[in-house]
């Protein structure tokens, strides 16, 4: 798969999770790794409802993404938006693995699968 597979309305890319597993760790470092952790931690402050449950946190990361996506998909296409959101995910669950039941569907709407509780 290169970069959509529309059968089962998931964006797909050939990174494997491990591969995003290191990278990410070999990266967490970075000035700019940090940069973008410190944003998005900044993002759910400002836009979430600082709840602390794994439900409303679900719900913070949809609005926040949902804010996002009109103007990113304007500049990057829905394609790209749905890819930008599926590496941003997998890198994500590196750190967070209970982030496995969240998926991004083809036209860049975060939803989770039965399990996250």
């Amino acid at each position: 798969m290169d970069f959509c597979d529309q059968n089962q309305d998931l964006v797909c890319c050939d990174t494997t999770d491990e591969d995003l597993i290191k990278e990410s760790q070999k990266n967490a470092q970075d000035p700019q790794s940090v940069a973008m952790k410190n944003l998005a931690r900044q993002l759910l402050v400002i836009e979430g409802k600082g709840t602390k449950t794994l439900d409303g946190a679900f719900d913070d990361m949809v609005h926040i993404c949902e804010k996002l996506r009109a103007p990113l998909a304007e500049l990057t296409g829905v394609g790209g938006y749905s890819a930008l959101l599926s590496r941003s995910l997998a890198l994500a669950k590196a750190e967070a693995p209970s982030l496995g039941v969240v998926r991004v569907r083809s036209d860049g709407i975060l939803e989770k699968l039965d399990g996250f509780e």
